[in-house]
């Protein structure tokens, strides 16, 4: 069991991680990679398990960012929390990807 001192819950977890000096170095550089403001990205931690779980739809084992369904800084975040896994030393990290969405409308 993992002890958090936000309390119990995903939203805890994720909320004590976005503490960590390493996850503040992958927020830095996602910000400097999509030229998006730091602390705007940070903002949108209290909420991301919420907000990201409204668009979860079944479970092909792969992770899928689509920026239509999330603002450019939780983008950033959520990207930012399944970069942090990669760092683990665990047998089976989270396999992910980010899908831009596309203007798909005729001229």
């Amino acid at each position: 069991m993992v002890s958090c001192k936000y309390g119990s819950g995903c939203q805890a977890i994720l909320s004590e991680l976005a503490e960590s000096e390493a996850f503040r170095d992958i927020v830095k550089d996602e910000s400097e990679n999509r030229s998006l403001d730091e602390s705007k990205i940070l903002s949108s931690v209290g909420a991301v398990y919420h907000e990201s779980s409204k668009h979860g739809h079944g479970n092909t084992g792969l992770i899928t960012l689509y920026h239509q369904h999330h603002s450019s800084f939780e983008v950033a975040l959520l990207a930012a929390f399944l970069r942090l896994q990669e760092g683990w030393d665990i047998e089976r990290k989270l396999e992910w990807r980010e899908i831009v969405a596309l203007d798909c409308t005729e001229n």
